[in-house]
């Protein structure tokens, strides 16, 4: 049967497990592609999911009905991944220059000509730091400013990691390239 988001959230709200089950079977695939995206293995993504989905049903109370309950959903499980790396990632700090060249680090490879795998199997070669600042930056398009506060790290660390994550996945994509070319 096919449920507004209203309809779902309460349902959810009042611990129906039909509405659960629902909300989970509508938007579990989507929410896994969410996780996946910040995690480089499938298993974590898969841990980190079950466990958003249990939290997400004890705070289902917080959805406030405006916008559609879809994005609300993807921010929770964006910001629940996120905060679980945060709490298991080692924080350095990184004061060198080494992000100078940030803004030109993709500017010699067309991502267009690759697959969805060969784009993966890149983001795949990063740290958890590097994935992470990768993801919130360059695709969830935040500021570094939004990050400082957000993950309490030095803009010049976030601008660090996010261009070497850049430079890795540039090599490894031109490695690719290389390879197809012979």
């Amino acid at each position: 049967m096919k449920y507004t988001d209203q309809e779902l959230a309460e349902g959810c709200r009042k611990n129906d497990r039909e509405f659960q089950k629902t909300l989970y079977d509508t938007y579990a695939s989507e929410l896994f592609a969410v996780c996946r995206r910040y995690v480089s293995c499938k298993e974590d993504a898969e841990d980190i999911l079950q466990d958003a989905f249990i939290k997400l049903f004890a705070n289902i109370h917080k959805y406030s009905g405006k916008g559609s309950l879809k994005a609300w959903l993807r921010v929770f499980f964006r910001n629940y991944t996120i905060n679980t790396l945060r709490n298991k990632i080692y924080k350095e700090d990184i004061t060198d220059n080494a992000f100078a060249d940030e803004t030109n680090a993709f500017d010699d490879v067309d991502v267009e000509r690759f697959s969805a795998q060969n784009l993966r199997d890149a983001m795949d070669i990063l740290s958890a730091d590097e994935r992470l600042v990768f993801n919130m930056i360059e695709l969830d398009e935040l500021t570094y400013q939004e990050l400082e506060t957000m993950l309490n790290r030095k803009q010049t660390t976030l601008r660090s990691l996010n261009c070497r994550a850049k430079q890795k996945m540039r090599n490894f994509l031109k490695d690719i390239e290389q390879n197809n070319n012979k």
